[in-house]
C-alpha cells in the first residue's frame, strides 16, 4: 500500500503507526488506495497522468469527476465494442463449417460489418 500513496509523489497517507513502526490504515485509507489503483487499471492514468488520478482522490468536487471520467468512460466503451467486435469475428471463424473460412457466409457477413462492402 506504502507503493501506491509513494507513487502519487505525496507519501503522506496520514495513516497511523503500530509500535513497531509499520503504518496501519483504515476504511477510507485503503479505499484510497483501491480506487487509485482501480483507476489505474481502468487506464486513467496511462493517457492523463497521475495528476489526474490525484485529483479525483483528493476531493474533487462532481463538476471536475464528471469532467474527468466522461471522457475516460466514453474511451473505455469505445475499446470495449471495438474489442466485442473482434471476438465476433473470431468467434465467427471458430463457428465456421466451411474448409476456408473466407468462403463461409456469416463470416463474409461479420467482416463486411466491419470493413464495409467489398466489390
Amino acid at each position: 500500500m506504502d507503493a501506491a500513496f509513494g507513487r502519487l509523489g505525496d507519501g503522506s497517507s496520514g495513516a497511523a503507526t503500530d509500535p513497531g513502526g509499520r503504518r496501519r490504515y483504515g476504511p477510507d485509507d485503503l479505499t484510497h488506495v483501491a480506487t487509485i489503483l482501480l483507476l489505474k487499471e481502468a487506464g486513467l492514468g496511462l493517457n492523463t497522468g497521475l495528476n489526474t488520478i490525484r485529483s479525483l482522490t483528493t476531493g474533487a468536487d462532481r463538476a471536475t469527476r464528471h469532467a474527468i471520467l466522461r471522457p475516460a468512460a466514453e474511451e473505455l466503451r469505445s475499446t470495449i465494442a471495438a474489442a466485442r467486435a473482434s471476438l465476433d469475428l473470431i468467434e465467427g471463424g471458430l463457428n465456421c463449417e466451411f474448409e476456408d473460412v473466407t468462403r463461409c457466409p456469416n463470416y463474409r457477413r461479420l467482416v463486411t460489418e466491419r470493413v464495409g462492402t467489398m466489390q
